[in-house]
């Protein structure tokens, strides 16, 4: 019997995005941007594996995964994620992620409205930690 792969374990976002292939690191680069110019209070560190983004230190509100064929943005609120996925015509979507394939666009502008939203239910209380 084959044993289960493992995933790593890394101390810190830098260490995580430095891990990944070049079309990854850009695509987190671009992403971490934009949380941060969204919700530039929020704290950054490695929840579940992945980088993830907090306005505390128990509810991630949006978190970023790299797989080997695509990366996951995982949202905790399942009508902000059905909402960004219309934005960008994307129907690649997880009970609570949306999946890029390496041939995306970068959704820049619709990851930033919606962060907004994602934002706020955070800052609220009212949403679900990714």
């Amino acid at each position: 019997m084959r044993a289960m792969p493992t995933k790593p374990d890394f101390p810190n976002v830098g260490a995580h995005v430095g891990a990944q292939d070049l079309a990854n690191r850009e695509r987190f680069a671009h992403w971490r941007g934009a949380v941060r110019a969204t919700a530039p209070v929020a704290v950054e560190g490695i929840r579940y594996p992945m980088p993830a983004h907090a306005h505390d230190s128990d509810s991630a509100f949006v978190a970023f995964a790299a797989r080997k064929r695509y990366i996951s943005l995982y949202v905790g609120r399942p009508e902000i994620l059905q909402a960004f996925a219309a934005d960008v015509g994307h129907p690649n979507a997880g009970k609570a992620c949306l999946r890029f394939g390496p041939k995306v666009d970068r959704p820049l502008a619709a990851l930033a409205r919606r962060l907004n939203a994602i934002a706020a239910a955070s800052r609220r209380g009212d949403l679900t930690s990714c």
